[in-house]
């Protein structure tokens, strides 16, 4: 089990509200798709990009 000290809304460690919380919001988030991932690589990758252009 995760530390409940550090990680108070760790799964397993919040509150039942805050759990039943969790889970609706879950059920909203979008479908993992391939477009998906690749819009969420892109843009953990633009930094990188950026700094690479800069540099040049």
């Amino acid at each position: 089990m995760i530390d409940p000290e550090v990680w108070p809304l760790a799964p397993g460690n919040a509150s039942p509200e805050a759990e039943a919380r969790f889970a609706e919001l879950e059920k909203s988030w979008p479908e993992v798709t391939t477009s998906f991932r690749e819009h969420v690589t892109g843009i953990a990758l633009r930094g990188e990009r950026v700094q690479r252009r800069a540099a040049s």
